[in-house]
Order: C-alpha cells, then sequence, then structure tokens
C-alpha cells in the first residue's frame, strides 16, 4: 500500500491494474539522457493517448510546467523531494509560486496538475526512480523551462 499525501496537487493512485511491473524488469525502449532537464527517460509503454516512461533522477531536474494533461508519478526506488506550484507566463518566461514540498519514498503517488510547475531532487545515493504517466506531447511539445528554482532546491537542479 502506498503512503498517502494529502494537499491540493498530491493525490496517492496506485500503479493501473493493467499495467505489468515486469515491464521495468525487462529492457525499456531506448535510453535518452535528457541533459536539459536532468534526467534519463526510457518508455516503458506507449498507448494512444496516455504513456508511461522510466525517469532516473541522479540529482535533480530542471523546474518545468506542462499546459495540458496532469503527470503521475509512482516513486518505485530512492528518496527525494518534490516541490510544485501554480506557474504562469510573465514577460515571456514561466514562473513558478512554489508552494509545496513532497517528501518521495517508494510507495508514494503524486500528481502534478497542468499549469503546475515542478521539479525532482534527489536526497539519497541511489538513483531516484519512478514511473512517468503522461499524456502525448509530454516531453516533446508540452514542456517549458521555468525560470525561478525553489529556494531549498538551488544548489542541485542542472545548470542552464
Amino acid at each position: 500500500m502506498g503512503m498517502r499525501v494529502s494537499c491540493p496537487t498530491v493525490t496517492e493512485r496506485r500503479l493501473p491494474r493493467r499495467f505489468d511491473r515486469r515491464l521495468l524488469l525487462e529492457t525499456p525502449g531506448e535510453v535518452r539522457q535528457d541533459e536539459k532537464m536532468g534526467m534519463r527517460v526510457a518508455p516503458v509503454a506507449v498507448g494512444r493517448r496516455w504513456s508511461y516512461h522510466l525517469v532516473v533522477v541522479e540529482k535533480g531536474t530542471m523546474p518545468q510546467v506542462h499546459r495540458s494533461g496532469e503527470a503521475t508519478y509512482y516513486v518505485i526506488q530512492g528518496r527525494g523531494r518534490a516541490y510544485t506550484g501554480k506557474a504562469e507566463r510573465r514577460n515571456g518566461a514561466y514562473h513558478a509560486s512554489w508552494s509545496m514540498t513532497v517528501e518521495l519514498a517508494a510507495g508514494l503517488t503524486f500528481v502534478v496538475p497542468p499549469g503546475y510547475a515542478h521539479t525532482l531532487n534527489n536526497s539519497s545515493r541511489e538513483p531516484l526512480m519512478v514511473v512517468l504517466r503522461c499524456p502525448d506531447g509530454h516531453f516533446e511539445s508540452d514542456r517549458f523551462v521555468v525560470e525561478n528554482l525553489p529556494s531549498l532546491q538551488r544548489a542541485t537542479a542542472p545548470s542552464r
């Protein structure tokens, strides 16, 4: 049973029953190093509307926002923190009002709604691994860098 976290943008959800956890043990699709965002990504299951990706975070990810579709994160290994807050576009750039910190551990699931900035920070020696459920275009056409960092994460975010 996963840990329950209750706040506006974090809810408990389990991996869907039809999601086969053995997929994570098999070789996933091609692993892509996303230097700009500070993570490695491998597709696990790709659907017409939703896809699942294995995301590995060594240190921290660049703050980002997606304008459409929620992103659901299932933590499967490691410990860390997620920072989130409402994002708005000002003067051609996205800025976040960082309002929440979530302690991450295996078994926790959290949901980031559209329009909310988010970033992950690994606080353990092992990689932070999550299964990400997201809509099509999440990485390619609907990802925008957020200019301001949460104050507690400044030291671990990738450089721009």
